[in-house]
């Protein structure tokens, strides 16, 4: 203690001698110390070197141009030492001759190394402007401490994020003087990235690997995974700063980006820099550099580069359909999204027409995953079926074998041991089912395939980036595309999962431009009416989809209800949609399914189906509340016809009769809604209503009684009465 306490000590003092030295006594001092053969020393030199450069910031001094050239002279010692495979010296340690003694040695050299090039990166972001010509030249020392294979666990990735950062404050400090060397550059910056965002799994895998060894020691797998951390943090590190590098390369040089936008669109969208708000504090500022980076990349890269490179990076990103990828989608979407915003109206003229032939083609990504998934899924079956079944081979070789050395049984064993074999090849086919259906779960949790949840999501940022180009489309240009897409999802060959994408688009493009999009549902509202009828059948290939489909037909309706103003809704359409609305009031697994759906894709639930009957019913009231009475209602105060009015009564009069308690109690919701809404208007209907109250009332299920009362308090207060006296 006391001799670490006396070193602390000498370098304090060593630190203010420095500090009266004139600064071209000090560079020349400092020259020769990092040339020095003890480690330590040339470590130390690099620190004060450091300390005495950033002085001036602190106190807000200014070097003279003398001064400056002294320090910029620095860099041709510098780069030597940034270059150096092998330390100059060995240290006492490393002359001991030990495997010890070499790491010790590697470790310092690349800590030096390190040192050196943060060195030069605070030479560049203080003298940079003043001697540009100098830095251009260190630009290939700079790139070569990041080249290569950083895989290679050898390889000093510390070393590697420091020369990154240099080369960051390079591109905000020299800008278009950089322009020479991108291709020297660039290359090597983008294989970096790639790698910092492959090899932490890697890493991770060596780990659990090490761990899971039953023959190493535990100092043995203690310093295993000490060595796993330290290189999981120097990853992340150097993910940080390969980051912050193609952050400074678009801002600086976006007109000259061409040749590499396909790779830098895939490596931003990657599914490992996806928002998390659990994110670890260092992720966080990756996640926010990452988000940085795209939004440069939409704004400042011109659109006739960006585009051609979005087109060209969706197909690798779309497949395969993995959990992975649709996270990557998602991001991309964001990108095409910022895009359209920047784009102008003027250039848009030229590209809206390939824009929307390349949002046909992401359209289809549903159905895209859906192939992926089923072929995946078959894949993964019949490897698991072939392993099964080859363990049931063994065994009943094994049980062929014991029967052949029983030659004297009677024929009634025989018929038993038949009768047995049955029974065991019954249990076989079992086993090969279960081995295939737990394969198939496997690869779903595993994310080898898309879930409905990633699809979903990536739906909604497809459609999302779609409205932007909508927005700043002019009516003559948005008629033609949208009747286009209208003929792809509903004509009849098309495939049934259209219509999913289809309608949720119309909801989110009815939601945007509201009075304006109104008109547009006489394109299709034929198509409203058959898939509310029916909607299993309009979706064939994935029935379990009928839910969802329904919501956004219904969604949509209520849209187009709400912000009809110029009488687009008449008895024609009206008598078209109002008995599937009614309907649907009737199926309640539907509803209860659409409702899982809905909370599942919001994260507010993660239950796959209702467990029981009560649950059903819970399930199914919400949805009707949040879904169906929303729409019906604001289908009767879009017409306010009484003779239609009257029609929607009575169906909603007669599903208060259905042998389902919750119909009836959905049933008695709208009507109740509907008195509510209309007020006074409708109480004409009260005389025809009163018998079917007065039914309810004496009903078996608490929850009908409960909910009957509630409607004839409702109607009571616009009445003015009691109604008591009919019941």
């Amino acid at each position: 203690e006391f001799w670490t306490a006396l070193l602390g000590k000498v370098y304090d003092c060593m630190v203010k001698v420095n500090g009266l030295l004139s600064v071209p006594e000090f560079v020349s001092v400092i020259s020769r110390l990092i040339a020095h053969r003890d480690a330590v020393i040339r470590k130390r030199a690099l620190t004060l070197f450091i300390e005495r450069v950033s002085r001036a910031e602190e106190s807000h001094h200014r070097y003279t141009s003398d001064e400056a050239q002294h320090f910029v002279s620095m860099v041709a010692h510098l780069t030597p030492v940034i270059e150096a495979a092998e330390p100059a010296a060995t240290t006492a340690a490393a002359t001991a001759g030990g495997d010890e003694s070499a790491e010790l040695s590697r470790r310092d050299v690349n800590v030096i190394r390190q040192t050196a090039v943060y060195s030069l990166n605070v030479l560049v972001k203080h003298f940079g402007a003043q001697c540009p010509e100098v830095f251009e030249g260190a630009l290939p020392t700079v790139v070569r401490t990041f080249s290569g294979n950083l895989k290679d666990a050898s390889v000093s990735l510390e070393v590697a994020a420091s020369g990154l950062a240099c080369l960051t404050s390079l591109c905000n400090t020299l800008g278009l003087r950089l322009l020479p060397g991108l291709a020297t550059f660039m290359p090597p910056l983008l294989d970096a990235c790639a790698c910092s965002l492959a090899v932490e799994g890697d890493a991770s895998a060596s780990a659990a690997k090490s761990n899971s060894s039953g023959s190493s020691s535990g100092a043995e797998s203690a310093a295993t995974s000490k060595e796993v951390e330290y290189r999981l943090a120097a990853k992340q590190l150097l993910r940080k700063s390969t980051l912050a590098a193609i952050h400074a390369v678009i801002g600086t040089l976006p007109n000259f980006l061409a040749p590499y936008l396909k790779t830098l669109v895939q490596l931003l969208t990657n599914a490992q820099l996806r928002p998390d708000a659990s994110a670890t504090k260092d992720m966080a500022v990756c996640l926010q550099q990452a988000a940085a980076a795209r939004s440069a990349l939409a704004q400042q890269v011109p659109h006739r580069m960006l585009l051609p490179a979005l087109f060209g990076a969706y197909p690798e990103l779309a497949l395969p359909a993995t959990r992975a990828n649709s996270a990557s989608l998602v991001l991309f979407f964001s990108v095409v999204q910022a895009a359209l915003h920047q784009l102008s109206r003027a250039d848009l003229a030229s590209q809206y027409k390939t824009l929307f032939k390349f949002f046909l083609l992401a359209f289809d990504y549903r159905q895209q995953a859906l192939k992926h998934r089923q072929q995946a899924l078959s894949e993964v079956a019949a490897k698991a079926a072939a392993a099964a079944a080859a363990t049931a081979a063994t065994s009943s070789s094994a049980a062929s074998a014991n029967a052949t050395e029983d030659g004297g049984r009677s024929a009634k064993k025989k018929r038993r041991q038949s009768n047995h074999g049955d029974g065991e090849q019954q249990q076989r086919e079992e086993q090969v089912q279960r081995a295939q259906q737990e394969a198939q779960a496997d690869a779903v949790r595993r994310g080898a395939v898309a879930g409905d949840a990633e699809v979903d999501s990536v739906e909604v940022a497809a459609c999302v980036a779609f409205r932007e180009l909508v927005m700043k489309l002019a009516e003559s240009s948005f008629v033609p595309l949208f009747l286009k897409l209208v003929d792809w999802a509903t004509r009849a060959d098309a495939p049934g999962l259209r219509l999913l994408l289809f309608y949720r688009l119309v909801d989110v493009l009815a939601g945007a431009l509201q009075t304006f999009f109104v008109p547009y549902f006489g394109h299709f509202f034929r198509s409203v009416a058959e898939v509310l009828q029916d909607p299993v059948v309009k979706l064939a290939e994935a029935p379990e989809q009928a839910p969802a489909l329904v919501t956004f037909v219904v969604q949509g309706l209520h849209k187009c209800f709400l912000y009809d103003d110029q009488n687009f809704v008449n008895k024609e359409r009206f008598d078209s949609v109002f008995e599937p609305l009614v309907a649907l009031l009737s199926n309640t697994a539907l509803l209860a399914s659409a409702a899982v759906a809905a909370a599942t894709a919001t994260g507010k639930s993660s239950d796959a189906a209702p467990q029981s009957e009560a649950e059903t019913a819970a399930r199914y009231i919400s949805q009707v509340t949040s879904t169906v009475l929303p729409c019906i209602v604001q289908l009767a105060l879009c017409v306010h016809s009484q003779p239609l009015w009257k029609k929607l009564h009575s169906s909603l009069l007669n599903l208060t009769r259905s042998d389902v308690a919750a119909t009836r109690q959905g049933a008695l919701l709208v009507v109740e809604a509907l008195f509510e809404r209309l007020g006074e208007e409708y109480l004409v209907f009260l005389p025809e209503t009163v018998p079917f109250l007065a039914e309810l009332l004496e009903d078996d299920s608490l929850d009908v009684e409960r909910q009957c009362r509630k409607t004839i308090t409702t109607i009571e207060g616009f009445l003015g009465e009691s109604l008591s006296r009919y019941f």
